[in-house]
């Protein structure tokens, strides 16, 4: 479970991605596909912000966003407020919380980076 000192990425030394844990799950990620997880996440809270509150859908982001990286489908599960994601083939579920935060975290490590380059 998270806490109020909780971090989801943990950059690598080289900053050539790093680990990102969300849920149960701690993933060893490289900067291309950590890109693609935070649009793909944004692309679901923007579908979530613009959808009806009483909505039962599953917003999932599009598949366009994740071609060519190793996700798979990344989608809201709105019974649980939690995402459904599937990396290298391995799927799992965490608090939508938790995966936005990580999502924000990753954004603001890639603009790290990308000042540093």
């Amino acid at each position: 479970m998270t806490h109020q000192f909780h971090r989801a990425f943990h950059a690598a030394a080289n900053n050539e991605g790093g680990i990102l844990n969300i849920g149960p799950a701690a993933i060893s990620i490289d900067n291309a596909n950590l890109r693609a997880f935070v649009d793909a996440v944004e692309a679901v809270e923007a579908i979530r912000r613009e959808a009806d509150d009483e909505s039962s859908s599953f917003p999932v982001a599009d598949a366009a966003l994740l071609d060519g990286t190793d996700w798979g489908p990344v989608a809201y599960v709105p019974e649980r407020d939690s995402y459904n994601v599937r990396y290298r083939g391995v799927c799992w579920e965490a608090s939508a919380a938790v995966v936005v935060a990580a999502a924000a975290e990753v954004k603001a490590y890639l603009g790290d980076i990308t000042k540093t380059e």
